[in-house]
């Protein structure tokens, strides 16, 4: 197995959710909240971690289902750990528990929330969620860097191509155009 294309990629992913918490801090300052120093601690953090990953260039970039397999795992607990953080830091889901379950609802889209009330809760932890909630599916960011660096990327098609026929398409369902190929 490939672990260093895999944590390279694993990078490439933390990189790009903390660019995507750049949103909600500027909703933070349009609206002045405090919210704005949760957001850019989660984003220091989720930025650095995903710097520290991608620091090197991995020499062998051969990349295979099981690579695929672990990316996808890998990329939905990372990205729902980090995505997690603000809901934490600003003390409006004071529980990481609960916070981690708003995130992995929202990233799942399985409508489930913690939040009793939601329009108690500022303006920038809304967007936060509600960003979460339309985002669908964490694992679509491992793609937006596939072709920088693979080579064996049609391996990665063809881990996504296995995901999308064994969980998606079930009696009832109908199948995403992502997985038409």
């Amino acid at each position: 197995m490939n672990v260093h294309i895999i944590i390279y990629f694993l990078g490439c992913v933390l990189n790009i959710e903390a660019l995507l918490m750049i949103l909600p801090c500027l909703t933070a300052l349009i609206y002045g909240e405090d919210t704005l120093y949760s957001f850019l601690a989660a984003m220091a953090l989720c930025g650095s971690a995903g710097m520290a990953a991608t620091f090197k260039k991995p020499r062998n970039s051969v990349f295979y289902a099981r690579e695929g397999f672990v990316l996808v795992a890998m990329s939905w607990i990372a990205l729902s750990f980090f995505g997690a953080l603000p809901f934490w830091f600003s003390r409006e889901i004071p529980s990481l528990t609960d916070a981690l379950f708003e995130t992995v609802s929202g990233f799942t889209t399985t409508g489930a929330s913690v939040v009793a009330d939601v329009e108690s809760l500022s303006y920038s932890i809304i967007f936060w969620r509600s960003f979460t909630h339309n985002v669908q599916k964490a694992q679509e960011l491992c793609f937006l860097c596939q072709r920088r660096v693979c080579t064996g990327c049609h391996e990665l098609d063809r881990t996504e191509l296995l995901w999308c026929t064994s969980f998606l398409v079930q009696p009832g369902n109908s199948i995403p155009d992502r997985c038409v190929v």
